[in-house]
């Protein structure tokens, strides 16, 4: 029997934030930016490497971020926030599995993740465009 169920992330745990940005190796800091198009965000501004203005991660766990910047168009801005997005949800992942005391072993290729948990397969496909879909195998 399989389930297929579609996952919205919601970048919430802030240690999982510093955490993905400390790999990355890029900056997060607390404050409010006021974007190019006059807006001021309240969050964790996360600064990825080659992008104009920071990522703002609000206390709903929402992403706030400008691409209407022609500077955004480039595919290596695009994947930057695609490995945030992806390093977060399997350490968030991992997290929760390690606090049930589930025993998992992650394979990773180039498109997806799966993570085998106990007697259960639990695949994590990460695409993208940040679509999570999670098909539990039993």
């Amino acid at each position: 029997m399989s389930h297929i169920i579609t996952i919205e992330a919601k970048y919430k745990n802030l240690s999982v934030i510093k955490e993905v940005c400390e790999s990355m190796n890029v900056q997060c800091v607390k404050g409010v930016h006021d974007f190019a198009w006059g807006s001021k965000v309240e969050g964790y501004k996360v600064y990825l490497k080659n992008w104009y203005e920071p990522i703002v991660i609000k206390e709903d766990g929402t992403i706030i971020y400008d691409d209407m910047t022609e500077k955004f168009q480039k595919d290596d801005k695009v994947s930057e926030l695609t490995k945030f997005k992806n390093m977060y949800c399997l350490k968030e992942t991992e997290r929760l599995l390690k606090k049930q005391n589930l025993k998992y072993k992650i394979y990773e290729s180039d498109d997806e993740i799966k993570i085998e948990v106990s007697a259960w397969k639990l695949i994590l496909i990460m695409e993208k465009l940040n679509t999570y879909i999670m098909r539990l195998l039993i």
